[in-house]
């Protein structure tokens, strides 16, 4: 069997990484919680791989691998890339594959006919099928067919077994290994041949019936049709997008049938939504009590089947109405009327809510106590000590029994630790100034050889006192997170510590992109309006750090300084730029010129001159100047005794 890669599209290959979500089930593998990581080199104590539904891969939080079905299947068989690309297409979507043999229509329509003439002159199938409720009139009159050594391989093995044949559309098939038992290889349990279609939806079209059932596997649908009934199949949950894609008839009316499981429910609900914005009319039939399909309240209780059935039909026009009734009241519930109570409830809920204070006291005044749910972009040039700033708020929120989420793509969890532990060196020796230490003064052992008594103290001490906060502050570093996975982590964190954090990210311009072929500015656009949907997400303050262009690092900062992305100047709720004091203190010469700020001088002093400009503030007050002195060998900012400034802002940038 061979296998042209360059005749398969990407829409194809995205076809083909669907079926992931058949591997999952395959697997016993959940959709909607951590579960521990399936590679065997990662022994993870804690549950921290999960499935990301949006693009179809295995996430693991620990290790960092990403895994679509391709990987799943080398992982499995032991395959390089190659082998299992191909063996995956083979497995999913063998319409892919260019067989050495050339095989005609009319030979695939051979095989059809022999296996159907074969159903009749098997009792192991005959039974099979009964078992299932199905007639001889219904298998006769869909074409199911027996075949009593289906080939098939799996783990570099070939099978053979007895399988019952489900024809699809012209050359495509279901194979159902009859004789599968839970102990088995599951790969060998069903195959499909040919594309991955709707069951029965072309002659459900045909049918001059108003109404049509949903259901998710061909017995499922092949269980209406018994009872002579309009169905279809989906063939598999990771198939409803396939429905859109086809030509259904949208003058029917659809009653969704899916399993009573998670992912029947939640498919359930994607094709419920889509059918509203289609304007599509439906209705959700549920077969009741522990019935897990429509298959198996066929075979439990066929005459309470049947009457559920019919109850739905003799009643679908007040079952519409009552969906359109409700949509109707959703949507009115969104009017300002409807707003009010939802105002009258946040109040309520927020009542003992206090912003996340900063622990600077001019800061928090000008953000009315502290920080708030949303999103916070802070930006500067470098040597201004943005990473030092945002890191000193996330020590003084912790302080205070904040969870805090340091999210480091540039800096090792270890630098970020002794930048902290440095401080606090500094903050601890208020005389001499002789045992405050360095962040390599303390990172680095070989430095501890020469280090008097008393300053081995002052380090144990900073270590001592940063204990008592820092369980509440919680480090990861990778250079290729991107917000997808920021958002997994945020979710997994208030799962286990039953606490919303306030999360810090370091920085915005080297964040991992979602999608790859993006430019510079889409991908920053992109993750700025993802953050800020986390941050309503979780209802969270996310401060995320952010370079500016070069023109801003000897001017005054603007909104200008962002211009490279219009998302952070209209995504942010708030806007803070640090930059040189000196800067923001224009001195003018006797020509009336502006001086231009020695921008080297003032990174040479030790201790510089920092202004904290808020921008923007969306619900609060904007153009305000905090002063701070930062010494940057200890990592360190205080705020001065200056009164808070006000800041002339050039109008036109808004």
């Amino acid at each position: 069997m061979n296998l042209d890669r360059k005749k398969i599209t990407d829409d194809e290959i995205e076809r083909v990484k669907e079926h992931i979500e058949d591997y999952m089930r395959e697997k016993g593998l959940p959709f909607n919680k951590h579960f521990h990581c399936i590679l065997k080199d990662h022994k993870d104590e804690d549950p921290s791989m999960r499935y990301d539904k949006e693009y179809h891969i295995l996430k693991c939080f620990g290790c960092g691998e990403a895994l679509d079905i391709f990987d799943l299947v080398a992982l499995d068989k032991n395959l390089n890339k190659k082998q299992a690309f191909i063996e995956t297409i083979k497995m999913y979507e063998p319409r892919l594959l260019d067989y050495t043999e050339t095989k005609t229509n009319k030979n695939e329509t051979n095989l059809l006919k022999m296996w159907q003439e074969a159903v009749f002159n098997s009792k192991e199938a005959l039974d099979y099928l009964h078992s299932r409720g199905l007639s001889d009139e219904t298998i006769k009159k869909y074409g199911l067919g027996y075949n009593s050594s289906f080939y098939a391989k799996a783990d570099d093995k070939t099978y053979t077994f007895p399988a019952i044949i489900i024809p699809r559309e012209e050359n495509c098939y279901t194979a159902r290994n009859i004789s599968w038992k839970p102990t088995d290889n599951k790969d060998l349990r069903i195959r499909k041949i040919g594309a991955s279609t709707i069951y029965n939806l072309n002659q459900s079209n045909n049918s001059d019936k108003s109404y049509c059932f949903i259901a998710e596997g061909e017995f499922d649908c092949l269980s209406f049709l018994e009872l002579g009934y309009n169905a279809i199949g989906l063939g598999s949950c990771s198939n409803f997008n396939k429905l859109f894609n086809s030509n259904l008839d949208t003058s029917k009316t659809y009653i969704l049938s899916l399993d009573n499981d998670e992912a029947g429910k939640e498919t359930a609900d994607k094709i419920a939504n889509e059918f509203k914005v289609r304007n599509i009319k439906f209705i959700t039939f549920n077969y009741g009590g522990l019935i897990k399909d429509p298959n198996e309240a066929l075979t439990t209780d066929k005459q309470a089947f049947i009457t559920g059935i019919q109850g739905v039909l003799d009643n679908m026009q007040e079952l519409l109405s009552n969906t359109e009734n409700e949509e109707k009241e959703k949507y009115n519930n969104c009017s300002n009327l409807g707003m009010l109570s939802k105002l009258e409830k946040f109040i309520e809920d927020t009542k003992d809510f206090i912003p996340y204070s900063t622990g600077f006291k001019n800061l928090d005044t000008c953000l009315c106590g502290g920080l708030f749910p949303g999103l916070t972009v802070l930006g500067a040039p470098s040597s201004t000590g943005k990473t030092t700033f945002a890191l000193q708020l996330a020590d003084n929120m912790a302080k205070i029994g904040k969870d805090v989420m340091f999210f480091s793509l540039e800096m090792s969890e270890l630098e970020l630790l002794c930048k902290s532990l440095s401080r606090i060196t500094f903050e601890n020796d208020v005389t001499r100034r002789t045992t405050a230490k360095s962040t390599n003064e303390i990172l680095y052992g070989f430095q501890y050889n020469h280090y008097r008594d008393d300053e081995i103290e002052a380090i144990n001490k900073a270590k001592e006192e940063y204990s008592t906060y820092a369980n509440n502050l919680f480090f990861f570093e990778s250079p290729a997170l991107n917000v997808h996975q920021i958002d997994s982590l945020i979710e997994k964190h208030i799962s286990l510590r039953a606490k919303n954090p306030v999360v810090f990210v370091d920085y915005l311009q080297i964040l991992a992109p979602v999608e790859k072929n993006s430019d510079v500015k889409q991908i920053i656009d992109y993750n700025i309006s993802e953050l800020k949907r986390i941050a309503r997400k979780y209802f969270i303050p996310i401060v995320v750090i952010s370079s500016v262009n070069r023109q801003s690092y000897d001017d005054k900062m603007e909104m200008t300084a962002f211009k490279s992305s219009g998302g952070i100047e209209f995504g942010a709720d708030v806007l803070f730029g640090l930059q040189f004091t000196s800067i923001t203190k224009p001195t003018y010469n006797s020509n009336g010129k502006k001086s231009k700020v020695n921008i080297e001088e003032e990174k040479s002093k030790p201790i510089r001159e920092i202004s904290l400009d808020i921008i923007k503030n969306r619900n609060g007050e904007t153009c305000k100047l905090i002063d701070f002195e930062y010494k940057a060998k200890f990592n360190f900012f205080k705020e001065t005794d200056s009164e808070i400034r006000t800041s002339a802002r050039n109008l036109d940038v808004f």
